[in-house]
């Protein structure tokens, strides 16, 4: 099934043409035949090149599957010109999700996706470990050892399936989680994977049909002035900061709430030294607002202690995305107003 899969793509044929070059005109395997066996192997729950035993093992089905020293050939060949192959790889994929997607018919993400009903593009890191030394693999903030990779990953909704994965940016295990710079990095990886139908004649992207979750590490002033700047919708959340100095202590709880020390005193959690008035960041709910274009998940707890990796005033950080708050088109009938 894969490898019809694989022959009704024009796989082979497009592997030729990006990555022909890595291989010598007169080898027998070529990069076709080469990337085809990799990711049938890994279809089938490989993890190594050694892996591909698997294969060699039905050579009536799968047929003639390069050897490990003709792979380790191929991929050296690959790291020695990593700019080259980057790009011939990032377009070949590209070319061959837009062929799958226009193969989906009606349920192509490209035609679906619009400003009320966005692509959600998920951005988050991971921790990888390694248990061995290798290149880049150090100490992670958890104690362990090894990458923290950035992905950005589509996700088609619960009865669409999980999604994929648009783009991967390879990072050593003590890269920082709130990198404005790697937040605008892989978002640009992965928007360059969209299939045409996301940009202009011009290739300029439309940003309305794009929504971008990340998780309170994107919550940086450079990363979302840079997604207001190209018109794409992101989620973060307005909470009212307030520090009181001192900070509550147990005694005085149990007496603002009668000896219940967990209980609210009101409807703001002030308890716990800071106040977030009541606010929803549901989609299409009556009176219900944004603060900034499209929000639709919580990707930052509080603004004033995580943008910009620095504590800010919290003011300062509203006013300076107030330009950005408009009420959802679902909401604006029903005179929902910017915050």
């Amino acid at each position: 099934m894969v490898t019809a899969f694989i022959d009704a793509l024009g796989f082979r044929s497009l592997c030729e043409d990006r990555l022909g070059q890595f291989v010598p005109t007169s080898a027998r395997h070529r990069p076709g035949r080469i990337m085809a066996s990799v990711a049938v192997m890994l279809a089938g729950g490989g993890e190594h090149v050694s892996d591909l035993d698997m294969l060699r093992s039905s050579a009536g089905v799968f047929g003639k599957v390069a050897s490990n020293a003709t792979m380790s050939r191929f991929f050296q060949q690959a790291a020695a010109a990593p700019d080259v192959f980057a790009y011939g790889f990032a377009t070949m994929t590209r070319e061959l999700r837009s062929r799958v997607w226009e193969a989906a018919g009606d349920r192509n993400p490209a035609l679906t996706a619009t400003a009320l009903n966005p692509l959600i593009i998920d951005l988050d890191a991971t921790l990888v470990t390694s248990h061995s030394d290798k290149e880049q693999a150090v100490g992670t903030y958890k104690g362990g050892y090894g990458f923290a990779p950035f992905i950005a990953s589509v996700d088609y909704g619960a009865s669409n399936g999980t999604g994929e994965i648009l783009a991967t940016f390879l990072r050593p295990g003590n890269a920082g989680a709130n990198s404005a710079d790697d937040h605008i990095k892989i978002f640009e990886q992965a928007v360059a994977q969209l299939p045409d139908a996301f940009y202009t004649d011009d290739g300029v992207l439309i940003g309305e049909k794009v929504l971008v979750r990340t998780d309170s590490a994107g919550a940086s002033r450079k990363f979302l002035l840079y997604l207001a700047s190209l018109g794409v919708q992101f989620p973060v959340s307005r909470i009212r900061c307030r520090w009181p100095r001192p900070a509550w202590s147990r005694e005085s709880m149990r007496r603002s709430t009668g000896n219940r020390p967990w209980t609210r005193p009101g409807k703001n959690a002030r308890m716990r030294g800071w106040s977030m008035p009541p606010m929803s960041w549901a989609h299409g709910l009556p009176g219900r607002h944004e603060p900034v274009p499209a929000c639709r998940a919580l990707a930052s707890w509080c603004a004033g202690n995580v943008i910009g990796s620095r504590r800010a005033s919290c003011d300062s950080i509203f006013d300076e995305f107030t330009a950005l708050a408009r009420p959802h088109p679902r909401c604006a009938a029903q005179g929902a107003g910017p915050v």
